[in-house]
């Protein structure tokens, strides 16, 4: 039997387990145990679970799953629940400002915010809204409607049993699916959500965004997240609808990003570089017991409850 600590986190309601474990390979990580540890009913419960070990090229490397097991892709909260769990377990110096992860081979900075210790803004270098790196094989919107005229971004045509859309779509290491909606009230998530994520045109399912332009500073947005369901936030997404807004001239380069959980600030640096800020909060720590051959079978935790950012909690 092998024997392992977790530290759970949340930022603005999306929970991730994270694990410090320089040999990874050397513990069970299969979709079975990941599934059965993650699921509210026969584990701890979160989105996420990120493994933390260090790097070579970088300062850490984060291996990450989705509930159901599968990888994560991309996952901007939880490099922001990893960063806070590396200052408050002094695994970084207190003075260290930024850290750089390689997540899926791709580099992502944290940092800390000026002047505000409890938010950790994430940035990303690499992005595309080209089909062929999404991945996706739909057909782009006809020339002349209103939103295959919208700047640079193009849109393509979705159709799903439950209606027609035209979307927009980016990739950050995972792929997203955007829809703009005057109004988020009348999305029924929890049909559309599974329709899109699993939809043939996306080879590999999909993240969806619902996108309201409140004006060219504010976006309201829900969550469906692959792998996942519906979630409270995503760092990936938010920071996805905001790129794709952008480009498409609805916002100008700094938004604020309602979300059901709280709220996102994301903007493009001087160089033109994405970032996603937003709080971050401690839960709780505890140890697991699972055995190599066999699912999730005996969870003991702590009540130790840490605010890492008192926003988030």
């Amino acid at each position: 039997m092998l024997s392992n600590h977790f530290h759970k986190f949340h930022s603005c309601g999306n929970s991730a387990l994270v694990f410090f474990d320089p040999n990874p390979e050397t513990y069970p990580y299969n979709r079975e145990h990941i599934s059965s540890l993650l699921s509210n009913e026969k584990g701890v419960g979160a989105d996420n679970l990120l493994i933390v070990k260090p790097s070579r090229l970088f300062d850490f490397e984060i291996v990450g799953f989705n509930r159901d097991g599968s990888n994560v892709g991309m996952c901007l909260n939880g490099v922001r629940c990893v960063t806070a769990f590396l200052r408050n377990e002094g695994r970084i110096a207190p003075s260290q400002k930024e850290v750089r992860f390689v997540l899926e081979g791709k580099e992502v900075l944290a940092s800390f915010a000026p002047g505000d210790q409890d938010s950790i803004a994430v940035g990303i270098s690499e992005y595309s809204f080209e089909p062929t790196m999404v991945p996706h094989t739909l057909n782009p919107v006809a020339r002349g409607t209103q939103q295959a005229d919208r700047g640079e971004l193009p849109f393509y045509e979705l159709q799903v049993p439950s209606g027609s859309f035209h979307v927009a779509s980016v990739t950050l290491g995972n792929p997203h699916c955007v829809i703009f909606s005057a109004d988020l009230s009348l999305i029924d998530l929890h049909r559309l959500g599974p329709e899109i994520e699993n939809c043939i045109h996306f080879p590999e399912r999909t993240n969806v965004e619902f996108v309201q332009i409140v004006d060219n500073e504010r976006v309201r947005v829900l969550f469906w997240e692959r792998g996942v369901g519906a979630t409270s936030s995503s760092g990936s997404g938010a920071l996805s609808a905001f790129l794709v807004a952008n480009r498409a001239g609805y916002v100008g380069s700094r938004v604020t990003l309602e979300l059901p959980g709280g709220f996102f600030e994301a903007g493009l640096g001087r160089f033109g570089q994405p970032t996603i800020t937003g709080p971050v909060c401690e839960i709780f720590k505890g140890s697991l017991c699972v055995q190599r051959s066999e699912p999730l079978h005996r969870l003991r935790s702590s009540t130790r409850s840490t605010s890492f950012g008192t926003n988030a909690c």
